[in-house]
Order: C-alpha cells, then sequence, then structure tokens
C-alpha cells in the first residue's frame, strides 16, 4: 500500500503534474517513463529507497507497505532530491534522522 506524504517533494521536471500521475502509481498505470518514486527504506537501516513507478503495477510492489516523500522524473533528480533531503535534516538537527524529521503524516 501506498501513502503519499502531504507535502509531496517533487522534482523540476514533474512540477504541476503531480495530481495527474499520483492516482495513476496507486492503481499501477503509470505512463510517464523514468517516474522515480523516492521512498523511507524499507530495510529501517538505510535512509531512502529509489523505486521506478512502473515497479508499481508489480502486485509484489503493491502489497508493501511505503510512504513516499517525493517523486522525480528521472533517477538523476530523485539523487539530487535525496542530497537535499539529506542536506537539509543535518542543517536543522545536525543528525540523519530522515523518518523523525519528516515523520509520517
Amino acid at each position: 500500500m501506498l501513502t503519499f506524504r502531504k507535502d509531496l517533494i517533487v522534482g523540476e521536471s514533474l512540477k504541476g503534474k503531480e495530481r495527474k500521475i499520483v492516482p495513476n502509481i496507486k492503481r499501477g498505470k503509470i505512463k510517464k517513463k523514468g517516474v522515480t518514486l523516492i521512498t523511507y527504506a524499507a530495510n529501517g537501516k538505510d535512509l531512502f529507497d529509489l523505486i521506478p513507478a512502473k515497479e508499481m503495477k508489480y502486485p509484489v510492489r503493491q502489497e508493501q507497505q511505503l510512504y513516499v516523500l517525493g517523486l522525480a522524473g528521472s533517477r538523476g533528480e530523485a539523487l539530487e532530491l535525496v542530497q537535499g533531503l539529506v542536506m537539509e535534516v543535518y542543517d536543522k538537527t545536525g543528525e540523519f534522522d530522515v523518518r523523525g524529521y519528516f515523520g509520517c503524516q
């Protein structure tokens, strides 16, 4: 099951398109190539997972509990967003507790 952050972080290439993209991702019917989901790491040890949106069409992915922090138009853009998120958390808290900083809204 996908849960999207209330204030979804969106890469420049997808700004203004998230209202159309999110419902398609939830249904596993994403058509835009290269869309990447930024989620909390499933293993609980790492900070984030970067998941191609096209993987959401697979039942195994749909069964997972995923909290989506952001969307990017490519893996490269996702890496830039993640770098910014980590820097923001560290600058404001002096730590890397991403889950504590962003929480689940």
